[in-house]
This record gives structure tokens, sequence and C-alpha cells, in this order.
């Protein structure tokens, strides 16, 4: 572990295995890289970078049966995770980055983890680009966190395939979220979300009435969806619910088994534009989606 300002360290293809707390851990660190380690079987994180370091890189390490597999954690930037495996770890999943800004998360494969794939809270202006998350309790999970970019990804086979909650200004660009048992995305309590070019099939397995392919609900506003496929998912393909300001354009929504779009609740100023919906079980666009929408008595439009 290093101590005050460790600088320009290497670990490089070290074991840590059957640790009370963290495999390998570095505190307030400078430079280092650790590439090719193994972290096993501790009860804490396999690798733990936090309190203030700053442009450290992990890549080829390999996190499996910790309690969590890599926490980045309190004030840590500049660092780069890439090509790493954090598998079957335990309900601190596979990637924490936590109270940290300005990292990079790039093509880690996050699998099998009984908490998140990847986990991104109180942090900013970070990229999390070219990741895989199998089978998790979640696929990619954000919350409370503000401009970071999601491009590329692939989550499935988990609960939600990738959560937006209690943020603002996040991008999600070119993922792919299919097969999880609840939404493929789920933007929640959030502001000035964009989602873009994502391909989203074939989630929500559990047919639940109150879940689709991708979900605005709870309070978002001004969320905008451009351009996205969201294709033979269980109930609605997209959800828009208590939001307001969305922007639905261009997006194909296909062969889903409720309504193609519905929207409901409370929210204002919502638009649909643009879009290719067809196939879909139940309307193309459901309002307060509960079928049709008659008319009231005496309106003349």
């Amino acid at each position: 572990r290093g101590g005050a300002a460790c600088e320009n360290t290497r670990l490089t293809d070290n074991i840590g295995a059957n640790n009370a707390n963290y495999g390998i851990g570095i505190a307030d660190a400078i430079d280092n890289v650790l590439t090719g380690n193994t972290a096993a079987a501790n009860s804490g994180y396999g690798i733990g970078i936090y309190s203030g370091s700053r442009d450290s890189g992990l890549a080829n390490n390999i996190c499996t049966g910790n309690g969590g597999g890599i926490t980045v954690d309190y004030l840590v930037t500049g660092t780069v995770i890439m090509n790493n495996i954090a598998f079957d770890n335990g309900a601190n999943g596979g990637i924490n980055l936590f109270n940290s800004d300005n990292n990079v998360i790039t093509l880690n494969a996050c699998n099998s983890n009984q908490g998140p794939g990847i986990s991104i809270g109180r942090a900013s202006n970070n990229r999390v680009m070219g990741n895989t998350a199998l089978n998790n309790a979640e696929g990619i999970g954000i919350w409370n966190s503000t401009n970071n970019i999601l491009i590329s990804n692939t989550v499935s086979n988990g609960s939600t395939g990738i959560k937006v909650d209690w943020c603002t200004t996040n991008t999600l660009t070119n993922n792919t979220a299919s097969s999880n048992e609840q939404e493929g995305i789920w933007i929640a309590n959030s502001t000035d979300s964009v989602l873009t070019g994502n391909t989203v099939s074939g989630n929500n397995t559990s047919l639940d009435s109150t879940r689709s392919g991708i979900r605005i609900g709870d309070a978002c506003s001004n969320t905008a969806l451009t351009g996205n496929a969201v294709e033979g998912n269980g109930n609605d393909g997209v959800q828009i619910h208590n939001s307001s300001g969305t922007i639905l354009t261009d997006n194909t929504i296909t062969f889903n088994s409720g309504a193609g779009v519905s929207i409901s609740g409370l929210g204002t100023g919502n638009t649909v534009n643009s879009n290719i919906i067809f196939g879909n079980t139940g309307l193309g666009i459901d309002l307060e989606g509960n079928g049709v929408t008659l008319n009231d008595v005496g309106d003349e439009d």
C-alpha cells in the first residue's frame, strides 16, 4: 500500500489473495502502474485506488472472488482502468468509481458479479467506453453524478442494463443493452440526459407491466433520445412517466410487446417527432398507457 505521495511505483504480476481487506491498495499516490496482477478471495476489494491518487494506470489485472473487484474512491483523478477482468465478485460488484473526476474506464470485462458490473457515484467528467457487463445484478449504474459519458458498452442478462439516477448532463452513446430482466436503459430523477445511437433489445424479460425497453421516469426533465433502436422488448418500447421536456426523435421502435411509446403521469412538454414505430403489440403511441384516448365530450379538436 502506497504511503503519502508515493510516486512512480510499478506493481506487476503479483498475487494478492485471502486478505482481510484489499488484495492491493494504493492511497495518496502519483503516477503508479498496476499490470498483470491477480487479486482473489479478499474480503474487501481486489484492488483499491483512493485518497487523492492521480495519474495511475490499471491494466490486464484479474479480480475474482473478492467482496468487490476494483474500487477508485475519494478525489482520484487521471486514472485509466483498461483491459481488466472483474468477475464473480460479491455485492460491491466489478468496478466502482466514487467521489472522483476525470478518469477513464475502458475495455474491461465485468461479468457475473453479485453487485453492479460498473458503478459510478458522486463523480463527474469520467469516460466509460467499450466495456462488457454481463450477468451482473445490474449492468452499469450512475448516481448523483454529472457530465459522464458512456460509449459503446455492452450490458446484458442482468436486472437493469444501464441506470442513471439523480444525475445531470450524462450522455449514453452507441451502447447495447439486451436481455435484461427489467429495463434496458432506465433514466430516473435526472436532468439533461442524452441518449443517442443505443441498441435496446429483448429487455424486460420478466414482462413486468411497469418496465420497458427504455424508461424515462420519476421526475426526469429535458431528456433527449435520438437515433436509438428499441426492439423486441417486453411491454412498451419507450416509457415516459411523470417526466417533462422529453424529446424523442428519429428513433426506430419496433416489435415490442406493449406500446411503441407510452406517455403517462404528470409530465408536460414532451415531444415525439419523426420516429419509425411499427409492429408493436399495443398502440404506436399510447397516452396515459391505457389504450386509445378519446376526445373529451364537446371537444372540437
